[in-house]
């Protein structure tokens, strides 16, 4: 027997054409955002839309197509603290507004439906303290009316040992 043998060339790992497709797919992402940038750098317009004049003095004006994206300077998040369904709207988007103006109105019927059970709560309240009082009242009279019969009966009995 020898001491050589022949060693068979194993395959390549599956996580090693991964990496291999990763660095393609970023390689041809890079080459397409080159030739994307280039293609924004010209400005191909048709022959007829051109205006082709003699030379002549006068101030150049030159107009040039940008995108661009416009923030405002300031930005305030409103928030309300009752929701609801918007009724009416008084500013416009964009307009300038002053503080205290408002905005819009909004309608919350749960909200309406709410305030008036509350009152009903505060006037069946206010009902039944004004029995409680007229029950108290009531009490009193009929309390001071049985002492004065009670005094009456014991003027009268009195005056009845009296005579015996």
């Amino acid at each position: 027997m020898s001491m050589d043998r022949v060693i068979q060339r194993k395959k390549m790992p599956s996580w090693q054409w991964v990496l291999i497709a990763i660095a393609l797919l970023a390689a041809s992402w890079f080459a397409y955002t080159l030739l994307v940038d280039a293609s924004i750098r010209t400005y191909r317009v048709s022959a007829d839309q051109l205006i082709v004049s003699s030379v002549e003095y006068g101030a150049f004006e030159d107009a040039i197509p940008i995108r661009v994206t416009i923030q405002p300077f300031n930005s305030v998040f409103l928030d309300a603290v009752n929701g609801g369904a918007v009724e009416e709207v008084f500013v416009e988007e964009g307009s300038f507004v002053e503080a205290g103006q408002p905005l819009l109105q909004l309608s919350n019927t749960n909200l309406r439906l709410s305030a008036a059970q509350n009152d009903t709560n505060i006037t069946e309240q206010l009902n039944l303290q004004n029995n409680i009082t007229d029950g108290f009242e009531t009490t009193k009279l009929s309390t001071q009316r049985q002492i004065i019969d009670t005094e009456y009966r014991i003027i009268v009995l009195e005056r009845q040992r009296t005579r015996h």
